[in-house]
């Protein structure tokens, strides 16, 4: 019953993205016939929905500075925030994919035809680019139609899941902006117009550690999704060495409780009221390596970041992680199981040095990443 649902569903799916390109194949042929009133300055387009940590960092976190300087804008969310993102994450619940992939493409379709009112937009990945069987940008070719001024931007490396339609996306935007260089050199194959806009993070939130000694036992921060928990779990060996030279605690926030044989693990799943208390009264933040391939890449840790805003010393992979941290000086960069436990031990033993990577890792957040730095480069990028 659940195959012969999907199969249905999907069969819907395809007639609908079928009769949305079509819908937009003739008004991009027909535009003349579209009035146009600019009468604000800027229309976003995040891909995912308000209050998602995507559209935190990329757009929400900067409408205030906005405000601040009169600028008009309005936000095109794809769909409401009641829509469990999770479900992507599986292929148990096809269904319900198609589904949520049928009602946004027609929202979509209808945000496109409203940019022509706007001055500039600014759009998020593009505005279906996950859909595995899209090929051709539809909806990015008539946006280009109706506004010439338009910025795409990445903060991943989203072209591994459909390169042939990222690629033909970016085509049909004035300039592209990424989170790192990597994606930079990617994009500049293909765009003439790329630059690096970082992840910004707001620190209010953030209680900066104060305290930076230990007592019997250390506790070692850690936050991901079900996903790279299994980073984490590939250095289990290296802190169960650890723990036996010196008490250690894993403070984890994940979906899941992470499986960390014999260690001592405190399991939370992320809730305001005790993540930010929780990541201040922790000694060391770690940041385990994942592959080093196309998607690690192209991130930037919004984790590390988080590590940074509450003053803790971090130990990590190198790989996805801000170009502003550097090694010694404000982290400890690690590659093998060996310098794991070097490093972790050297920091357990030396306060002076826990300190110091905190303070400078605080230090290079509010210097590089803070919303009202990344706000200025962004209205400069955006703003024809």
């Amino acid at each position: 019953m659940n195959k012969t649902s999907e199969r249905l569903q999907y069969l819907l799916l395809l007639a609908n993205v079928f009769l949305v390109n079509a819908l937009a194949s003739l008004c991009y042929h027909f535009s003349f016939l579209f009035s146009t009133f600019r009468t604000k300055d800027v229309a976003f387009y995040p891909y995912v929905p308000q209050d998602n940590p995507g559209a935190i960092v990329r757009f929400q976190q900067f409408l205030t500075y906005f405000d601040e300087d009169k600028i008009s804008y309005h936000v095109f969310f794809p769909c409401e925030s009641t829509v469990n993102l999770e479900i992507f994450s599986s292929k148990d619940n096809l269904a319900e994919q198609y589904q949520i992939y049928k009602k946004v493409y027609w929202t979509r379709l209808k945000q496109v035809l409203q940019i022509r009112n706007y001055k500039n937009a600014y759009v998020q990945r593009g505005f279906f680019p996950f859909y595995p069987d899209q090929k051709f940008p539809y909806l990015e070719r008539l946006a280009n139609k109706l506004n010439k001024s338009t910025t795409i931007d990445f903060y991943d490396s989203d072209y591994v899941h459909n390169e042939t339609l990222v690629n033909q996306t970016v085509q049909y935007f004035q300039k592209v902006t990424v989170v790192n260089d990597h994606l930079k050199s990617y994009f500049q194959q293909i765009h003439s117009d790329v630059s690096v806009l970082p992840i910004a993070l707001d620190p209010d939130p953030y209680a900066i550690k104060q305290d930076y000694s230990i007592d019997n036992e250390t506790t070692i921060f850690w936050s991901g999704n079900s996903e790279n928990s299994k980073n984490l779990e590939h250095i289990k060996s290296t802190l169960e060495a650890v723990s036996k030279l010196h008490p250690i605690k894993i403070v984890a926030f994940c979906p899941e409780a992470p499986n960390m044989g014999s260690l001592k693990v405190e399991h939370h799943v992320w809730q305001k009221s005790n993540f930010y208390e929780l990541l201040s009264q922790a000694d060391i933040a770690i940041y385990p390596p994942g592959n080093n391939n196309e998607t690690s890449k192209g991130k930037m840790a919004l984790k590390v970041l988080e590590y940074m805003a509450a003053g803790l010393p971090i130990v990590g992979s190198a790989v996805g992680v801000t170009p502003f941290l550097k090694n010694k000086e404000s982290i400890l960069f690690v590659n093998s199981d060996e310098e794991w436990q070097m490093a972790l031990l050297e920091l357990i033993k030396d306060q002076s040095l826990r300190m110091k990577l905190g303070m400078q890792a605080n230090k290079a957040l509010e210097e590089n990443h803070h919303p009202a730095k990344i706000y200025k480069s962004l209205k400069d990028r955006i703003i024809a």
